[in-house]
């Protein structure tokens, strides 16, 4: 599905081009129980995705994790230099993100957050990764059937979670029940035995 949007750069969602885009896609198992956690990468002005896949390797048109399930576009007019200084800093950070080990305070939201440092997107150099996260699921787009089954399965997982702990309850409420209902029988045959 091609979606046109600023400046008239096209979002082809089958292709996966995501021109000035950051991109997410979720993680298998942290995004199913905290889904604001997943992977990020950050598009070229032709929508080449390049993401910091792990230590001393920056992805192209690779993501990690599978293809974009969120979508950012940018707007190219907020970054002096207009396209060629977009290109330059994706390149910049990608460059520096592919000498450095992968930890979980420098990852694949600092790398998209350094190229936003970079080209100084909408006159700011104080993005971070904390940031760049809140921004994707702010203002990010949903990218077709992927995205929807992402959130499916979210609401799988929670459902059996919710299953699990209503069971669990449920039967040790039973099991309480029953022995104090035992425990009670026993009482109450004492009494009637007294008055016998």
């Amino acid at each position: 599905m091609k979606k046109k949007n600023i400046m008239g750069t096209t979002v082809d969602t089958e292709n996966h081009r995501y021109p000035f885009c950051v991109v997410w896609t979720p993680l298998p198992v942290f995004s199913w129980l905290f889904p604001f956690i997943g992977h990020m990468g950050i598009c070229n002005s032709a929508g080449i995705i390049r993401d910091f896949a792990g230590p001393y390797r920056v992805s192209e048109d690779n993501m990690a994790f599978g293809n974009p399930t969120r979508y950012w576009q940018l707007n190219p007019t907020k970054v002096a230099g207009g396209a060629a200084k977009w290109d330059q800093a994706v390149r910049e950070s990608s460059d520096i993100y592919s000498s450095r080990m992968h930890t979980i305070c420098d990852n694949c939201h600092s790398h998209v957050a350094t190229a936003l440092c970079l080209m100084e997107y909408n006159k700011q150099n104080n993005w971070n990764m904390f940031k760049v996260g809140i921004f994707i699921l702010w203002h990010g787009k949903s990218v077709g059937h992927s995205a929807n089954s992402g959130f499916c399965s979210h609401c799988s997982w929670n459902l059996v979670c919710l299953y699990d702990i209503t069971e669990d309850y449920l039967w040790t409420t039973s099991r309480e029940m029953n022995l104090e209902a035992e425990s009670n029988k026993g009482i109450r045959s004492d009494i009637g035995e007294s008055y016998l």
